[in-house]
């Protein structure tokens, strides 16, 4: 009997431990998501890119930095409202996880822009072919979108990406060292007219 009792009472644990481990992922990825976009939140995206950044690769093993920004971002939700420019965040975050990979680290950076981690590059070309498909996918995008005028289509959407590539020769401080980087090169692609893309680091 004292042996039975024992094994419902280690049934009983187990199953706390377990409910506790399901709480607590639940909790934790309520906080790492972003809400609207579905994407990781950027204190998320810094825990999770932070060690793939700081691992040892090889002089042909590139790592790239994608910062993202909506053009002309507050004009939409000046003309089809809030609701519109959330339904805008949600599609575009739908074109990054698209040209992505699973093992890419992509999350929202705040506002109408957003940040990818691209790993296990083989060249230097190959985040701004990515940063490319990112940009022709957003342009080619209609999104449809209720307003008080009634059901209305947005298009003509377009996006500035700027980048940064990282390798052992690169000599980036760290992960906000690599933002950075990528941040000038966005503002970059900005002043050459929006709906561009501008790559630290490229060669000539």
């Amino acid at each position: 009997m004292c042996t039975c009792t024992a094994r419902r009472d280690d049934s009983a644990d187990l199953s706390a431990v377990s409910l506790l481990l399901f709480l607590l992922n639940r909790i934790d990825r309520s906080t790492s998501i972003d809400e609207r976009s579905g994407l990781l939140v950027y204190d998320a995206w810094r825990r999770q890119a932070a060690p793939i950044l700081a691992r040892p690769r090889g002089t042909d093993d590139y790592c790239g930095l994608l910062i993202i920004d909506i053009d002309n971002f507050k004009s939409i939700n000046d003309e089809f409202g809030h609701l519109a420019g959330d339904s805008v965040i949600e599609v575009v975050a739908g074109i990054l996880r698209e040209e992505t990979r699973r093992f890419d680290v992509v999350g929202r950076f705040g506002g109408d822009e957003f940040i990818v981690l691209i790993d296990r590059l083989e060249d230097r070309w190959a985040v701004e072919t990515i940063a490319e498909k990112i940009r022709g996918g957003v342009e080619d995008l209609a999104v449809s979108v209720s307003t008080p005028d009634g059901l209305r289509v947005i298009t003509g959407l377009t996006v500035s990406i700027g980048g940064a590539l990282h390798s052992t020769a690169d000599g980036y401080s760290g992960l906000t060292g690599f933002v950075w980087a990528a941040d000038a090169a966005l503002y970059s692609a900005k002043h050459a007219g929006r709906n561009a893309v501008r790559v630290q680091s490229m060669p000539k």
